[in-house]
């Protein structure tokens, strides 16, 4: 595997110097947490929040934990906390920005673009950190990040899910200014070794692959949107945005799901009888609030490997810009990340609570044992609930 450690000689990456001595000393306090759980207690709040502002009543100081059901408390537990861990230098790149997933005692994670967002001109990074350090650090501090190079392959990747034998199926947006397409790679850190899995449909050119899980029948389900095009590193796209299913055993690969303005993320509830999928389509470069900023869910059907979507619903509307990466937790509550921070719902849509960043979070991991990192772009927390609910790691099939 190669890595680098990050310095601020590595000026490319403005990323800041991993300062140990701040672990002991940068202590914080149990973060505030707010209960707006009783009877009407959000029912007269001015209706004059825009899009993007994060959600408060009264107090906007940030980050808290905004309690909006009974149940929320027994998954947050009575001394949460939330302490910045990490930081870029330079508030132009967003180093912590999405695809996070858990190989040992890594959290691996991928960065926007170059030195100032995504672009035709520069590839993305994958970076990891270490949670041995992560659990050392008993405040806010910098932690070492360190970034691993790929094959040239692997241009902007935007999704990650764990595989078999500490390997990893990656996700990509492609990069036509480097001649790569889209696709779907499975990746061995310990090696450095990339092997393709999936690189059109059928000779024609995906859009930008987004987001993906692993299903038990070992299919990777995948999201395809036009991110890439909006961003300038990708042409005009060829196919709609939809929701696929591609078999690693028989290369076979087909539609399961579209008629989204732009669908982002997706997760599966524990027992693998419900889709979720993010659709972004409020904000795409501009923000048009009539589109949706919503969660849809469907039911599986698996008729002996054979997977459909039905009985699409809505499931949810993100009350701070859009909803993002999306996961299911053991229990089968539905966390996703939104523009104020990580929200979180029962199976049914019920709303339970917002751990509020009080800024966009492009998405997580619930790494287990109450800990969870959260990718703020340009900067990355980890939050610690004391929970009688753990939630655990993130459901996958390995």
């Amino acid at each position: 595997m190669l890595h680098y450690k990050i310095t601020q000689a590595t000026a490319a990456l403005f990323l800041a110097v991993a300062a140990s001595a701040q672990s002991e000393s940068a202590q914080s306090a149990q973060v505030p947490v707010v209960d707006l759980s009783a009877p009407y207690s959000t029912n007269e709040i001015p209706g004059n929040r825009s899009f993007d502002a994060p959600f408060f009543v009264e107090d906007d100081t940030f980050p808290r934990i905004q309690i909006f059901d009974e149940k929320f408390k027994q998954i947050v537990g009575d001394e949460p906390t939330i302490h910045s861990i990490a930081k870029s230098a330079n508030d132009s790149f967003n180093a912590f920005h999405e695809a996070p997933l858990v190989r040992g005692d890594l959290v691996y994670f991928s960065s926007n673009a170059g030195s100032g967002g995504s672009g035709p001109d520069r590839n993305n990074r994958l970076l990891h950190v270490n949670l041995t350090e992560i659990e050392e650090l008993h405040g806010d501090g910098n932690i070492t990040v360190t970034y691993n190079e790929p094959s040239d392959r692997i241009q902007m990747i935007n999704g990650m899910a764990p595989y078999l034998n500490d390997s990893m199926i990656i996700a990509t947006e492609g990069r036509e200014n480097a001649g790569v397409e889209p696709g779907l790679f499975r990746y061995q850190p310990e090696t450095n070794t990339t092997t393709p899995l999936l690189t059109s449909f059928y000779g024609r050119r995906f859009d930008s692959l987004n987001d993906l899980k692993i299903h038990s029948s070992n299919q990777v389900i995948f999201v395809d949107s036009l991110y890439g095009f909006l961003q300038d590193f990708a042409p005009f796209p060829e196919l709609p945005e939809m929701v696929y299913a591609f078999d690693m055993d028989t290369g076979k690969v087909r539609p399961l799901a579209t008629d989204f303005v732009h669908p982002n993320g997706i997760a599966l509830s524990p027992d693998e009888s419900v889709a979720y999928v993010t659709d972004t389509g409020a904000q795409n470069g501009t923000v048009n609030t009539h589109l949706p900023a919503s969660i849809y869910a469907y039911d599986i059907k698996n008729e002996d490997g054979f997977l459909t979507f039905n009985n699409r619903r809505i499931f949810a509307h993100a009350l701070t810009g859009v909803p993002d990466g999306i996961h299911c937790d053991d229990e089968g509550n539905v966390w996703s990340g939104v523009g104020d921070g990580v929200a979180v719902w029962d199976k049914r849509g019920e709303l339970l609570g917002l751990i509020n960043i009080g800024t966009t979070s492009a998405n997580f991991v619930l790494v287990g044992d109450g800990l969870i990192i959260v990718l703020a772009e340009t900067e990355m927390f980890a939050v610690r609930l004391d929970s009688s609910l753990n939630p655990a790691k993130l459901h996958y099939a390995e």
